[in-house]
C-alpha cells in the first residue's frame, strides 16, 4: 500500500495539515489531462468539405431569409447577398470569407 501525502496547502481552521493520496490528480494534471485529451480529440478531427457546409447552410431554416433552394430543387439562390456575407459565411466558413471565394468553390 502507498503512504498518502501529507501536504499543507490547504489546512482547515485548526492548522493541521490535510492529506491526499497521491493518485488523485492535482489541479494542474487535471489542465494537463484535458488539454491531452483535447490535443487527442482535434487529432482526429476532419474538416467538412465544402458541399457538406453548403448542404448544412441550404438545410438551417434561419439562412432561409438569405440563401434557399429554388423551387424545382435543381439549385439554389443567394436572395440577399449582404447578409450572407455578414451573417451567414462567417459562421459556416472562415470569418474572412469573401463572397467571391465563395463562388469560387461552387
Amino acid at each position: 500500500a502507498v503512504a498518502p501525502v501529507v501536504t499543507n496547502d490547504e489546512q482547515d481552521d485548526d492548522d493541521s495539515p490535510t492529506t491526499e493520496h497521491p493518485s488523485s490528480p492535482t489541479p494542474a494534471a487535471a489542465v494537463v489531462a484535458a488539454a491531452a485529451a483535447s490535443a487527442s480529440a482535434s487529432a482526429n478531427f476532419v474538416p467538412k468539405t465544402f458541399p457538406e457546409v453548403l448542404k448544412d447552410i441550404l438545410s438551417h431554416g434561419d439562412n432561409a431569409d438569405s440563401i434557399a433552394w429554388l423551387p424545382h430543387g435543381k439549385s439554389f439562390m443567394v436572395l440577399n447577398r449582404k447578409k450572407f456575407v455578414e451573417d451567414v459565411l462567417p459562421r459556416y466558413l472562415c470569418k474572412a470569407t469573401k463572397y467571391t471565394s465563395f463562388t469560387r468553390k461552387l
